[in-house]
């Protein structure tokens, strides 16, 4: 995620640069841990000095100037946009993690990718509220109020996920990598239940870990607003959040190597393997599957790009680009939740697995009619060798039938080729 440049404060004019806590608390009122922070923002961030209504600061001093074109464009893009390809994505994320958590479609690079489906839903739940919730906050107080209050934990919430997000496409495309790429004693090492549980477990102990910092980079501040004429609370930036070595330590070299740079360079390599081996070779499982792996990773490369340079180049960038970097960020947030929401129909439309899956479950949740299948493949044991197929069954075939079996068998033959995992 990003999030709109801080620079400007309501006035746009910076506070006084030696303003002390009692110039800046009116006189009759008590000091409290508030205005120590709103005095340690002004001093360390240069934000402006806001007026008093009582003893509460007016809202809006951690709210950078808006122009009336950026608010509408906000309301649609954040407020319309956004939540619209979140609904969409949370009902696709849904039906993708049933389908790939279904004994039919059970392998160890689906059960990544219905591991992706929950992270992906947690980082559209996230987005919607820390900006399609964000844009309609001017219009009610309620709104203003849970908004600042709740945001310091939906934050390294939503950041944890979009990591998660991350490293499940990443191990994902890896696990793809192993089955199309490497041999048959290296897939039955990998390509199991038990590495795919620990992966997923050090995944997600990862980003959260990762992510601890983000936790104390905000602070909310109880002010006054005067348009609702009510106290409310403000989610303000900490000073924490400025540091320099705090910006470039973590921002830069850890962001772009941990999660940004890091992660797609790895992807872009192993995605060009993967599609040599699919085109020349003749390893790995069905070229539906494959292909369908190889567009999420491509969706998910082209939509956090322009996230990793804004969060890499924040400070360059909101200085050459001024109030236009906030309709930057505004349109890479989408593009982060129209990557989480589009992959279910990637999913369908290339991937025959996944969708006569779908189709089985929704016309009626019957469990495949294997045993009337015949294989010419042979199965794959658990060490990863071709073992003799079963014998076939007599029994009348009908030209419904016939058909029915020739398409179970086709089935069969493109699941033989990538070992299932047994759970």
């Amino acid at each position: 995620f990003s999030v709109p440049s801080l620079e400007d404060g309501t006035n746009g004019l910076p506070g006084p640069a030696l303003l002390t806590l009692d110039q800046l608390v009116p006189s009759h009122c008590e000091r409290t841990q508030l205005h120590l922070n709103l005095h340690s923002l002004i001093v360390s961030v240069n934000f402006p000095a806001p007026n008093f209504t009582g003893c509460l600061p007016n809202c809006g001093v951690c709210t950078p100037h808006q122009e009336p074109d950026y608010v509408l464009f906000n309301l649609i893009i954040s407020g319309v946009v956004l939540p619209l390809l979140g609904v969409f994505g949370l009902m696709g994320n849904a039906l993708s993690a049933f389908v790939y958590s279904r004994p039919e479609c059970r392998s160890s690079t689906n059960l990544y990718l219905c591991a992706l489906g929950f992270s992906d839903s947690a980082v559209i739940l996230t987005a919607i509220f820390l900006f399609g919730v964000e844009s309609y906050r001017k219009f009610s107080v309620f709104i203003y109020t849970v908004h600042g209050s709740v945001s310091p934990i939906v934050y390294p919430m939503g950041h944890a996920a979009q990591v998660c997000s991350v490293y499940f496409t990443l191990v994902g495309c890896a696990d793809c990598f192993v089955v199309t790429c490497l041999s048959n004693r290296i897939r039955s090492i990998v390509c199991r239940t038990r590495t795919v549980k620990k992966a997923v477990i050090c995944v997600v102990i990862f980003s959260i870990c990762y992510n601890v910092p983000h936790c104390f980079e905000s602070i909310v501040i109880e002010c006054y607003h005067e348009k609702f004429e009510s106290p409310t609370f403000e989610l303000c930036p900490d000073p924490f959040r400025f540091n320099e070595m705090y910006a470039y330590y973590y921002y830069k070299l850890m962001y772009s190597t941990f999660v940004a740079v890091g992660p797609l360079l790895c992807l872009i390599l192993m995605n060009i393997s993967i599609i040599g081996v699919s085109i020349f070779g003749s390893k790995g499982g069905s070229m539906g599957d494959t292909i369908a792996l190889v567009l999420v990773v491509l969706l998910f490369i082209v939509c956090n790009t322009i996230a990793l340079v804004l969060n890499v180049f924040e400070e360059e960038l909101s200085e050459h680009l001024g109030i236009y970097f906030n309709y930057m960020v505004d349109m890479s947030n989408v593009l982060v939740v129209f990557n989480s929401s589009f992959n279910f129909v990637i999913y369908v439309i290339f991937s025959g697995q996944f969708r006569r899956t779908l189709l089985l479950y929704i016309c009626g949740g019957r469990e495949p009619l294997r045993e009337m299948t015949t294989s010419t493949s042979g199965n794959i044991n658990s060490n990863g060798s071709v073992v003799a197929p079963a014998p076939p069954i007599i029994q009348v075939i009908t030209e419904k039938s016939r058909m029915r079996l020739a398409n179970d068998a086709y089935g069969n033959f493109l699941q033989s080729t990538q070992r299932e995992v047994l759970i």
